[in-house]
């Protein structure tokens, strides 16, 4: 299940950040993304070994599980697809984003299917 969830989560961040970054930051956007992702997973195991032996594993269990319910829900109301939604976009960042998308619509307006 875990693996099944996770599968999309490479694709679906580079989506976001192509949607949300301008185009000559997005490499640095993209390994800030990739290191965080491995600096999590160089961690968590000795955090989550130190939790079992303080509140068992179905503590930790519970624990991680409330953790993952409680990022979900922030990410879901802080999150939007399209940053022209977001209330705390600024109208300079509106512009970029806005920028891209024209230009990533024109693109595809040129070549469908095949860019």
């Amino acid at each position: 299940m875990l693996g099944f969830g996770e599968g999309a989560t490479f694709p679906v961040s580079t989506r976001a950040m192509s949607d949300w970054t301008p185009k000559e930051e997005r490499a640095f956007a993209q390994e800030i993304t990739h290191a965080s992702v491995r600096l999590g997973n160089a961690l968590t195991p000795p955090l989550v070994a130190r939790l079992i032996v303080a509140v068992t594993w179905r503590g930790s269990f519970i624990f991680l599980g409330i953790i993952s319910v409680a990022w979900v829900i922030a990410w879901a109301l802080y999150f939007r697809d399209d940053p022209g939604d977001h209330p705390d976009i600024t109208p300079l960042n509106w512009s970029a984003c806005r920028a891209m998308q024209l230009e990533r619509r024109e693109k595809k307006r040129r070549c469908p299917g095949s860019c």
